[in-house]
């Protein structure tokens, strides 16, 4: 903690921005409870307590009182990890269900990522600007998000000469995913209304009160406890390193030829890993237990 120019300078480290970020999420869970409006229209708890908190940041910065500096060194780890977990929910199984729904999305997708770069591109064009920040703040960020935007940001700098545009894309990548979030969320609540859809918090039929018969003797176990989920989270730990790890090396070796998100190579393994645990021969020994 230092001065500069009479504004109080804030250095805080990477394992101190990840517990501020822990507290901003659940004190934005706890604002979105005691605030009706947020809670009907399901806006997210982290853009609750993140927009605040940045707001917050933002004021005392301008007015010249306070800078807080995050470290983010531990960013692309945390990336890494959640990218990976992705797949823990997600397998070919899935993929072959999605059928002729899947590939018209993706038509749908593949015609919107074109029309988001021309856009980009004939705005940046119109403000003067270099083409290349359009096609930055268009697919890049828009489509592919912080990941992918870390990732092309530098390549467009080196390549092409783009000044800032790691910047740039990271920040359009961020005010993309709010934006989104802000207006996707109420939206699909009032989508969610108007067709009565049952979400998983709702219950459509109470399963029954249990009676049991009075002559039947029930006693409770002494030194019985609660169960705990320690083996299973200590699988899933291992297996997000895991895949991880190899997705270190993959994504490495994927990047001599071309350029993709450092993630991608984590989603690959975790997918190859989801693909043998529902292998025919791993069914097969599933079945005898």
């Amino acid at each position: 903690m230092n001065s500069s120019d009479g504004m109080l300078i804030v250095n805080v480290s990477a394992i101190q921005a990840v517990a501020i970020a822990a507290v901003t999420y659940y004190f934005g869970a706890w604002l979105r409870k005691k605030v009706p409006f947020l809670e009907k229209y399901s806006v997210p708890s982290p853009v609750v307590g993140g927009m605040l908190v940045a707001l917050v940041l933002s004021c005392l910065e301008y007015f010249h009182f306070m800078k807080v500096n995050f470290d983010t060194s531990l960013q692309t780890l945390l990336m890494l990890a959640f990218f990976t977990t992705i797949g823990l929910s997600a397998s070919l199984k899935i993929v072959t269900e999605g059928g002729k729904l899947l590939v018209s999305f993706l038509f749908v997708i593949t015609i919107l990522c074109v029309l988001q770069n021309f856009l980009g591109m004939g705005l940046a064009e119109m403000m003067g600007l270099d083409f290349h920040y359009g096609l930055l703040a268009g697919s890049v960020s828009m489509m592919g998000g912080l990941g992918t935007s870390a990732a092309f940001g530098p390549y467009f700098e080196q390549t092409y000469g783009v000044q800032g545009g790691t910047a740039v894309a990271i920040t359009a990548a961020t005010f993309g995913m709010v934006v989104a979030l802000l207006i996707g969320a109420p939206f699909a609540e009032w989508l969610i209304r108007k067709y009565k859809v049952i979400t998983p918090k709702e219950v459509d039929t109470p399963e029954p009160e249990l009676h049991i018969p009075e002559d039947l003797e029930t006693t409770v176990v002494e030194g019985e406890k609660d169960p705990t989920y320690t083996p299973q989270l200590l699988k899933a730990g291992t297996i997000v390193a895991i895949c991880m790890g190899l997705g270190a090396v993959l994504s490495q070796y994927m990047g001599q030829y071309i350029t993709l998100p450092a993630y991608i190579g984590s989603m690959i393994e975790q997918q190859s890993s989801e693909t043998s645990e529902i292998s025919p021969a791993n069914t097969r020994s599933k079945a005898r237990e």
